[in-house]
């Protein structure tokens, strides 16, 4: 029967801050610090490498609902913004280690960055779906709240 499913599932009262969907949030926010955290030690590694014309920088920005985003972005050391397809040619002149390392870190930038947009746009689902059913739970007879 439908209900078991529900109940087996879900209880109602593990919605109210303190059950899964929170746990599932602060599990989600400690994914998202660590994409950080990788983001900030691979600009510094871009940093060290030797006679770097660019490095990855880390952009901070607010999105449109107000949370904080963290992207990689290449930058000349004079300070402007660059893409891959401006940086390739250079590294193309490079010698072959350096060209693989930079290869690597733009495909390791690339994951970061989506895991950023990925990891944030899960919190603020499981935000969501936390908020609607503490509201469904209050709305609830007592009774009937799992």
């Amino acid at each position: 029967m439908a209900t078991d499913t529900c109940q087996r599932l879900f209880s109602l009262k593990a919605f109210k801050g303190k059950g899964e969907i929170a746990r599932q949030i602060e599990v989600a926010r400690a994914r998202l610090a660590t994409v950080w955290e990788d983001m900030a030690a691979l600009t510094e590694s871009s940093k060290q490498m030797p006679g770097h014309s660019f490095y990855l920088f880390l952009h901070r920005y607010t999105d449109q609902k107000g949370e904080l985003g963290i992207t990689l972005r290449w930058r000349m050391t004079g300070g402007k913004h660059a893409t891959w397809e401006v940086i390739r040619p250079i590294v193309g002149q490079l010698p072959v280690q350096m060209q693989q390392w930079y290869r690597e870190a733009n495909v390791i930038a690339l994951y970061l960055n989506m895991q950023d947009k990925t990891v944030r746009t899960e919190i603020r689902n499981l935000e969501q779906l936390l908020k609607d059913l503490v509201s469904l739970a209050q709305s609830m007879p007592a009774d009937t709240q799992g």
